[in-house]
């Protein structure tokens, strides 16, 4: 725990948004001794457990024990979507499949690789922390106590350091910049989420195909599977299934049968076992259709220290590579060690802010401009090993 030796440093933290990145930087934070409170515009944890949405960790991994208290770290991997990957060992690197054939086209170097859902991170970094359900965040003033933060429903609080972790249409992000600064970009892509009990057989071709995550690459897009929940570890047949779909085109929001339908009628080409799995989902099973957005990050204006944003607030970017939870773990380590630094006197608040501000912002940058680049790539199958994640892998380019 960090020992507050500068009487001048922030103790009150107001974290905005309760996502995965918020919560972990308030453990962080709780963990060296800051009081934190988190605000959420949601009504509780599992408001949104419908959404069937995984993330895959590799080099952001550890990470995780620097932001943990012991317990919670000690029992991280029960938020893993496969047992296989429970102890902290390199597994055999993700493998990418040419869709029209079915042929392995290359594989990634060995790393440490988990996959979490998002439901079950989120409900273990919650555990201890002070949590304001159903408060939508509104407004920012900079004051000499402070910074005075405003509500929808017209309540105030004030804190010394206000973190925005608001996801990628960021009210933080747009208070910091402005509306047309801030404004996210819409891709070429749609993608298509859902999850499945998906029976024997095709568990064994998914977990075949690897263990933790396969992609699967074809002129019409992208496939990405792998266990989410194993509902019985020793039966796989239980296990629910995570399948995403990502595709060049337009396509308007959708839910449920709408979705499902749109995801089979853009595999209808792929090799087996690929196809198979996803024609096969019944009609009823959730899933969502979404156009995928990015904001490539330029400098925001941190009023001497006293505001900032992280995770994708900070860096929205397109899922290729699987780098943005990996570079949110990033933000909510590096933004608990500027703060420890300022509590401590080895750092001013303003210098350390500013530090990790243009951090965020220079990788940040890095990192999606990287996956807009492999979207125009992921489709052109004579392209694709021009790919970063051809070259690299899922490391940290």
């Amino acid at each position: 725990m960090a020992s507050f030796t500068n009487a001048n440093a922030p103790k009150r933290v107001a974290i905005i948004g309760a996502g995965v990145t918020g919560l972990l930087i308030a453990q962080g934070l709780l963990k060296n001794g800051f009081q934190v409170t988190v605000y959420e515009r949601d009504p509780s944890l599992e408001f949104r457990d419908n959404r069937p949405v995984s993330f895959m960790i590799h080099w952001g991994f550890e990470t995780l024990s620097e932001l943990l208290p012991a317990d919670l770290w000690a029992d991280i991997h029960t938020t893993f979507c496969n047992p296989a990957s429970r102890d902290a060992k390199e597994v055999e690197g993700i493998k990418f499949y040419n869709g029209h054939s079915g042929d392995l086209l290359f594989q990634a170097p060995p790393m440490v690789i988990k996959r979490v859902t998002r439901q079950k991170l989120r409900k273990h970094a919650a555990k201890g922390v002070d949590i304001r359900w159903s408060v939508t965040f509104d407004d920012l003033k900079v004051q000499d106590d402070g910074v005075k933060i405003t509500f929808k429903d017209g309540s105030e609080t004030t804190a010394d350091f206000v973190i925005g972790a608001d996801g990628p249409r960021s009210k933080v992000r747009q208070l910091l910049l402005g509306e047309e600064k801030s404004q996210l970009t819409k891709s070429d892509f749609v993608c298509g989420y859902t999850s499945a009990v998906l029976g024997q057989e095709k568990a064994e071709a998914i977990l075949k195909a690897h263990p933790v995550w396969a992609m699967v690459y074809h002129s019409m897009g992208v496939l990405a599977i792998g266990a989410e929940d194993a509902v019985n570890p020793d039966d796989i047949s239980t296990w629910i299934f995570n399948i995403t779909r990502i595709w060049r085109g337009e396509s308007p929001r959708q839910e449920g049968p709408d979705a499902i339908k749109t995801m089979k009628d853009i595999t209808e080409t792929f090799s087996e076992p690929f196809k198979s799995i996803v024609q096969g989902l019944p009609v009823d099973t959730p899933a969502f259709v979404r156009s995928l957005y990015y904001w490539r990050p330029v400098q925001w204006p941190n009023f001497d220290g006293k505001i900032t944003i992280a995770g994708d607030a900070a860096h929205p970017m397109l899922p290729f590579r699987g780098q943005g939870l990996n570079n949110a773990l990033d933000d909510a380590v590096k933004i608990v060690r500027a703060l420890v630094e300022v509590s401590t006197g080895k750092a001013e608040l303003k210098e350390a802010i500013d530090k990790y501000d243009a951090d965020v912002v220079e990788r940040g940058a890095r990192a999606v401009d990287i996956a807009v680049n492999e979207g125009k790539l992921v489709q052109d199958m004579d392209r694709l090993t021009e790919m970063v994640v051809a070259k690299k892998g899922v490391g940290k380019p």
